[in-house]
């Protein structure tokens, strides 16, 4: 066994250049440095050989040689295990073949208490996150075994599911909380409602332009484009001298019509991005309101859930954000942040869509609520307070 790791360079440089012959040569010389730990950081071959995405073949001779029930066990200074350092470095193919191996890898934590999965999703890597979340729902019953963790589960939980929000996954979130709607009144670093208020790009609210065009696409016009069709299909039909040569024109006009939308859709950016806005914006309200419904579920502490949300969607200027939580808890409007009120933090950080949410819709909300619910239902002013 090497004693110095400066002895353990030309094998360092073997695994990263793939050169396997050379590899075998230094193991055959010394068993131990197969698993030991090779530079600075603990890394063991298995991670330094993870650390090059083309050492596929490498890799595989790596394991072929090592014990799979020991692959928990081999952890570089920060207690990352090899599957740790693939989902980190997004080498989805080397997830694969050490979960292969033991899939006993995914359950385990390093130093800061991350499974891989959220290795993975913390550096935004969705396809070895997509994986890992898969083989971990298949797997999961390996989790209850002493010394490994569930990744659905408690504050671990609401941890995946925050990260997978923050990361934009907003359809795997959903799935998330239709499989576990439990995490969705679970709190975590941060609760799963705060980071929804967090995504500020996912509430468009005012009109969304292409640059270097005068006219502002409608949304709506993209997503109803058969129905403008047929309606063209009538005023066409309505123009002409002779009704029965107007028909067939016009329904060649209507499939012509609708087939350039269905290529723009695909191919023309700006509108393809309005389309992917669209389906974000109706997915992170989906989010929204089925993470408030289930916290609506807790018999209390639901300003511990909403609170932080709320002042966040202040400060980032999200309307839509506070609607949904008055909705569910009209006493949230009551809340304010070191004495100030929510309209008058609106204007300290000139949060104009807002403002007009105070002022133009909260009072027709206000009454609706009270109409419904009685205006007993607001509580009382002293009792929502946050202090930071």
């Amino acid at each position: 066994m090497a004693t110095e790791l400066g002895e353990y360079v030309p094998l360092c440089r073997a695994i990263e250049t793939g050169d396997w012959e050379k590899a075998q040569e230094l193991f055959n010389e010394d068993k131990d440095a197969l698993t030991d730990k090779l530079n600075f950081y603990g890394n063991t071959p298995l991670h330094i050989a993870i650390g090059n995405p083309e050492n596929t073949m490498f890799l595989e001779n790596l394991l072929e040689q090592i014990n799979p029930e020991s692959l928990p066990t081999l952890v570089n200074n920060s207690q990352q295990n090899a599957l740790h350092f693939a989902a980190v470095l997004d080498n989805t193919i080397a997830a694969k073949k050490l979960v292969q191996k033991n899939p006993y890898l995914l359950f385990a934590i390093d130093d800061q208490k991350y499974l891989p999965i959220q290795a993975a999703i913390n550096n935004s890597h969705k396809t070895t996150f997509l994986y890992l979340l898969q083989v971990c729902k298949q797997h999961i019953g390996l989790s209850q075994k002493e010394g490994y963790y569930n990744p659905f589960e408690g504050k671990m939980g609401a941890n995946l599911l925050s990260c997978t929000i923050m990361a934009g996954f907003l359809d795997v979130a959903y799935d998330l909380l239709q499989d576990y709607p439990q995490l969705a009144r679970t709190k975590g670093i941060k609760t799963p409602l705060w980071s929804m208020a967090r995504m500020r790009d996912a509430y468009p609210n005012v009109p969304i332009k292409n640059y270097g065009v005068d006219h502002t696409y409608k949304i709506k016009d993209i997503e109803n484009h058969e129905t403008y069709a047929t309606n063209l299909l009538t005023e066409c039909t309505k123009s002409y001298v002779y009704p029965e040569l107007n028909v067939v024109s016009c329904v060649v006009i209507k499939k012509i019509y609708v087939k350039f939308w269905e290529v723009a859709l695909l191919h023309v950016p700006h509108i393809k991005n309005l389309h992917e806005d669209k389906v974000k914006h109706n997915i992170a309200l989906m989010i929204l309101k089925f993470i408030c419904m289930e916290i609506g579920k807790l018999k209390s502490n639901h300003f511990e859930h909403y609170g932080d949300a709320y002042i966040q969607a202040v400060v980032d200027d999200s309307p839509e954000v506070i609607e949904q939580i008055i909705r569910i808890f009209p006493e949230s409007i009551w809340t304010d942040n070191n004495g100030y009120t929510l309209s008058q933090l609106s204007i300290i950080y000139r949060c104009e869509k807002v403002y007009n949410f105070w002022v133009h819709k909260l009072p027709l909300l206000y009454d609706l609520i009270s109409s419904t619910y009685g205006s007993g239902i607001f509580g009382k002013r002293s009792e929502r307070r946050i202090t930071s």
